[in-house]
């Protein structure tokens, strides 16, 4: 059979990170499961073994020590910290108890903050074309433009009415001097650009 002296060393494990939340001093929560004494020189030794023992254990929540033993949440018997009394024989002498949070710590992928900021950016267009769907096409003039389709083009037809400014500007260089030809756009042209729009 198996004997204790044979065990040369040991360790428990925790899996994750851990949050404890302390249970009040004096209530007994119900449904936890009896472990028994676990062989500490003190109470405040013993207590700290049947944390151990809560935090090696996946399945377990919560712990609580008293009466010189340690209560534990087992996997397949789930319980709730709300699930308590102090009308109980043991309430009173229920002196250390925790509620264990778990969690995997892990760091955020840079994609996920990349498509974070490319979905933010389509949301805040897709607003504001919804807020300004009001100055686009209606019943009554089914054909008008959009808003910003409007602004867009009226920047494009600014640019291209400038463009056509300078380039129709020459000056006078002398007569030693050939000035380049300058392409001017038609009139028909310009229309046409602008019928685009």
């Amino acid at each position: 059979g198996f004997d204790a002296a044979d065990v040369a060393a040991g360790q428990l494990l925790l899996h994750g990170n851990a949050l404890a939340k302390p249970l009040t001093e004096g209530r007994q929560v119900y449904g936890l499961h009896n472990v028994g004494g676990l062989g500490g020189a003190t109470v405040a030794d013993d207590a700290e073994r049947c944390r151990l023992l809560c935090l090696a254990d996946l399945g377990c929540g919560l712990w609580q020590y008293g009466d010189g033993k340690c209560w534990l949440e087992r996997w397949f018997e789930p319980v709730s910290s709300r699930n308590s009394s102090r009308a109980t024989a043991l309430a009173p002498r229920m002196l250390h108890g925790e509620q264990v949070l778990r969690g995997c710590p892990h760091e955020s992928h840079p994609l996920w903050i990349v498509m974070g900021v490319v979905d933010f950016a389509f949301g805040v267009c897709a607003l504001f074309w919804a807020v300004t769907a009001g100055t686009g096409p209606t019943r009554d003039n089914p054909f008008a433009r959009h808003f910003l389709v409007r602004a867009l083009c009226k920047g494009a037809e600014a640019k291209t009415d400038m463009g056509a400014d300078e380039t129709s500007t020459s000056t006078d260089t002398g007569d030693d001097e050939v000035s380049e030809p300058v392409f001017v756009p038609t009139p028909d042209a310009s229309k046409a650009s602008r019928r685009r729009c």
